[in-house]
């Protein structure tokens, strides 16, 4: 599956936090989200991982709830998952 185009991005261990292996569909998504565009190019965000169930949070930034809706939805394309949200 093809999420976008490759551009300068964090490492997904920076990005995410996951007691355990980390699932194929959690690793998809978070593929995807890594590729999604974020307004400041900051990956501002943090998916967490615990009991198969994910939360994410902006971690600070210009516009970082813009980009954190953003990152959830190409998480959730990848995933093939919803998220849940508040």
């Amino acid at each position: 599956m093809i999420c976008g185009t490759a551009h300068k991005s964090k490492p997904i261990e920076q990005l995410c936090e996951v007691g355990g292996e980390m699932p194929d569909w959690f690793k998809k998504g978070m593929e995807c989200a890594i590729l999604a565009p974020t307004a400041m190019n900051q990956q501002k965000f943090l998916f967490t991982l615990n009991n198969d169930k994910v939360s994410v949070k902006p971690t600070g930034g210009f516009y970082s709830k813009l980009d954190l809706g953003i990152a959830m939805y190409h998480f959730e394309i990848g995933s093939g998952r919803r998220l849940m949200h508040n």
